[in-house]
């Protein structure tokens, strides 16, 4: 079961958690991704999770339901062709994070969305970077096999424009 949550802007939601924890769920038009082999493609969006006061909030299964209501409401008006959710490996939860979003995705009423994971491997001169990337893309958009495509063959145009920071 979500937890209530209000939504402050067309693209930003907040909630509390049980254990008193703050939530900002944002969602921003996707200027990184999408852009190079699928130039005409747009209201592509990435999701934003932060827990405000908690670095390293612990596990709550209602976290992740209450996230995908909020896409699932932000999603609703039928423009949005597709959410990138980029799992933060920082403390080391990035998999079992990734594995939640799909297990919830999965469990969801989000309608006409399927659900795309991959991880990219990279070498740089410090070593190796994972990026891990989920993509819920809406199977009836007029550009949901380009967004689809582009998701799996554009890291190198992806990594060309990225930092590498972790969120």
């Amino acid at each position: 079961m979500a937890y209530e949550y209000l939504r402050q802007r067309d693209d930003l939601f907040v909630f509390s958690t049980k254990n008193d924890k703050d939530y900002v769920v944002a969602f921003q038009f996707s200027t990184d991704y999408f852009t190079h082999t699928c130039t005409h493609c747009k209201s592509i969006y990435e999701v934003y999770v932060n827990c405000i006061n908690d670095d390293e909030p612990p596990y709550d299964s209602q976290t992740m339901e209450t996230v995908m209501s909020i896409i699932n409401e932000f999603s609703q008006n039928g423009t949005v062709a597709a959410v990138m959710y980029k799992c933060y490996n920082g403390d080391g939860k990035g998999c079992k994070r990734e594995a939640r979003f799909e297990r919830t995705f999965e469990n969801s009423e989000l309608e006409n969305f399927e659900f795309y994971s991959h991880t990219y491997e990279f070498e740089v001169d410090e070593g190796t970077i994972e990026l891990r990337y989920n993509l819920l893309a809406a199977s009836n958009h007029m550009n949901y096999g380009e967004i689809v495509d582009e998701f799996y063959q554009a890291p190198n145009y992806w990594i060309s424009d990225s930092t590498f920071e972790e969120e």
